[in-house]
């Protein structure tokens, strides 16, 4: 700008010109210079970008969430949680960060996804920065397995190269055919850049029920020691959970990542007994009655009715109607905490 300054001054028609055209002239350059150079942080301003606010660079609350939220999973919350905030304070991480969530059905995998994704982006889900793949939605056919893996490389490539926090969630990895998750091994590993392109600040997480029957097993032996669940670690479980990966058909059979040890955290999620499902259900009802009674709070005086409320024996009654194994110790829940919201709904909106 100085040397513009000095150009425009020292030239025969700067001599000539009306000074306060030129001063106008000028000042309106200076100004639209400053708007062009300052475009990006006007558009954020208006929609999300691949900076903070939007983009967090600490695990934020994800601590207090999962102990809110998550019941009886006190190795997923150490090890998610230390995992991410070391990952996410390092400006320069050593490679991307990969878990692999395993259990059965109902312990809380997607949910614990889903917190991930709330304290790494503002948007939470709805994040342009987060990308969900469901192997029988986006891979359902073996045959168009070759296609799958371009596509998948080209979606991993396009996203991280538009920013370098993105997260990647790959659920019901054990109905994905064998050979698509290596197609993107090498953004996994330990290269600083790929193509122009830094991919270690990205998250990965795997999800999967391979390796489920290894961690029931493991813990309901445990329970038969009279052990506490909590004397469980992540190390008892670590190693047949990565062998059942690696063995068992699937989206991680003989995978690479596995080989080549790229999964950073291979995270057991247990079976969840009937006291994990009471908890599960007293948080709904207390969730639902809240958002109920907000409802309420909007319509006239006289349209208003009265919420439901629930007692302990109400939640025992509740919890009653899952279903228990093994059939004669009835310990824990077949389907954990899944599909609460249907048994707790249908019970709010009886009649009382």
């Amino acid at each position: 700008r100085i040397r513009l300054l000095i150009i425009l001054f020292l030239s025969p028609g700067y001599l000539c010109l009306d000074p306060f055209t030129s001063g106008v002239g000028l000042g309106a350059s200076i100004f639209a210079s400053a708007i062009w150079n300052s475009r990006e942080t006007i558009s954020c301003m208006f929609k999300e970008c691949c900076k903070e606010p939007y983009v967090r660079t600490n695990e934020g609350v994800l601590k207090k969430d999962l102990e809110e939220n998550v019941f009886g999973q006190h190795i997923v919350k150490d090890t998610v949680v230390s995992s991410l905030r070391s990952h996410l304070k390092r400006k320069d991480p050593k490679k991307a960060l990969v878990f692999s969530f395993h259990g059965t059905t109902g312990t809380g995998k997607n949910f614990v996804s889903e917190f991930i994704a709330a304290n790494m982006f503002q948007n939470g889900m709805k994040s342009k920065y987060v990308h969900q793949f469901i192997s029988t939605v986006h891979f359902p056919l073996l045959s168009e397995t070759d296609k799958y893996k371009a596509d998948l490389n080209a979606w991993v490539q396009g996203n991280i190269s538009l920013c370098e926090r993105s997260l990647f969630i790959f659920d019901e990895i054990d109905k994905l055919a064998p050979g698509i998750i290596d197609t993107i091994k090498p953004y996994l590993d330990y290269h600083q850049v790929i193509n122009g392109v830094d991919y270690r600040k990205s998250v990965f997480v795997l999800i999967s029920n391979t390796g489920g029957k290894d961690i029931a097993e493991v813990t309901f032996q445990h329970w038969k020691d009279g052990k506490s669940r909590e004397e469980l670690s992540l190390t008892d479980l670590e190693v047949p959970l990565s062998k059942a990966a690696f063995n068992d058909l699937g989206g991680l059979h003989q995978a690479d990542i596995i080989q080549k040890a790229l999964i950073d955290a291979s995270v057991a999620f247990l079976p969840l007994e009937k006291r994990h499902v009471k908890m599960c259900i007293r948080r709904e009802l207390e969730d639902r009655i809240q958002r109920l009674e907000k409802e309420q709070e909007t319509l006239p005086e006289e349209e208003r009715v009265p919420v439901k409320s629930y007692t302990e024996e109400d939640v025992d009654r509740l919890a009653e109607e899952r279903s228990y194994w093994p059939k004669d110790y009835k310990i824990f829940s077949t389907s954990g905490c899944k599909k609460i919201n249907i048994i707790v709904d249908r019970f709010l909106e009886d009649d009382f």
